[in-house]
């Protein structure tokens, strides 16, 4: 419906951390026909880069998706890649950075 819903996952690693084992919670969602899916790692929100150094941010990243949120699936991807690429001016990246999308048929 034009709008963003935000589901947060659990704040730790994958793997071990300092030889913890930390239980993740589980969530149910719904799907709607028509719904673009969006999962990501922080490595593109976290990305520093441009002029003044600054990181991509949540803002921006959530920006990208509603701007192309009625395009077909390829201009997304074409869009992220362009402005992560233009944020590292060169520089290369600092974390992983993964962005998963589909859509609901």
């Amino acid at each position: 419906n034009g709008s963003i819903t935000e589901i947060k996952g659990n704040a730790f690693p994958v793997r071990y951390f300092f030889d913890r084992i930390n239980a993740y919670s589980m969530k149910n969602i719904e799907f709607q026909k028509g719904d673009t899916i969006y999962m990501t790692s922080d490595g593109f929100t976290e990305q520093f880069g441009g002029t003044n150094n600054k990181m991509f941010g949540y803002t921006k990243f959530k920006k990208l998706i509603l701007d192309n949120m009625n395009k077909p699936m390829d201009d997304p991807k074409s869009q992220f890649l362009s402005n992560i690429q233009q944020l590292e001016g060169g520089k290369g990246q600092i974390d992983d950075v993964c962005v998963m999308c589909f859509k609901i048929e």
